[in-house]
């Protein structure tokens, strides 16, 4: 049996709800550079938002995240 806490499932549908959110944005509007950058940055405080609740705060908390991206987008080209 498959088991989530409700955190864990109120983080789930916030980020897809605003992953559809994005999507359907994207679909409507010209995508500019300052307005990807935007929508970026403002992806990434919500991810940091939905993501404090489960580790604890220090000043090296995003330097996974940031090394797995930094990969993701070298192997991405």
């Amino acid at each position: 049996m498959l088991y989530a806490s409700v955190p864990k499932l109120i983080s789930f549908v916030i980020a897809m709800g605003c992953t559809v959110l994005l999507y359907c944005f994207l679909q409507k509007s010209e995508t500019l550079y300052n307005i990807a950058f935007a929508i970026s940055i403002g992806m990434v405080g919500i991810a940091c938002a939905l993501l404090l609740p489960y580790s604890s705060v220090q000043p090296t908390l995003g330097t996974t995240y940031s090394f797995k991206s930094f990969v993701i987008i070298v192997l991405g080209g």
